[in-house]
């Protein structure tokens, strides 16, 4: 139930065709949305200093604009992956190993 009640907003504005204008990538601690969650609208060096605190534990993320690379290892380095808007409910989907998100860079 967390699950539609996290994405019903989201689900509403893309069926009405808004779409926020400024990148926009929610990271789950758990595949298909659940658990804490983070969410970014510019780059992020290292996703675990400071208030984030979500090194290597994202399982599933919500990209609702723009498109993002994300990368397995801290300062924009390691292998990497690139995602446009959509829904990624699992590591698998995200194309990052589980928990292994460290960083992400806004590419447009």
């Amino acid at each position: 139930m967390a699950f539609y009640n996290t994405l019903l907003p989201i689900m509403l504005l893309f069926v009405l065709g808004v779409v926020p204008s400024t990148a926009r990538m929610t990271l789950y601690r758990d595949a298909n949305f659940e658990g804490p969650s983070v969410t970014f609208t510019g780059d992020v060096k290292n996703i675990g200093l400071g208030r984030f605190k979500f090194n290597d534990e994202a399982s599933s993320m919500i990209i609702t604009a723009g498109r993002w690379q994300i990368f397995e290892d801290e300062g924009f380095s390691g292998y990497s992956s690139i995602k446009g808007p959509g829904y990624y409910p699992t590591p698998e989907a995200m194309g990052i190993g589980d928990d292994k998100l460290s960083s992400a860079r806004r590419l447009s």
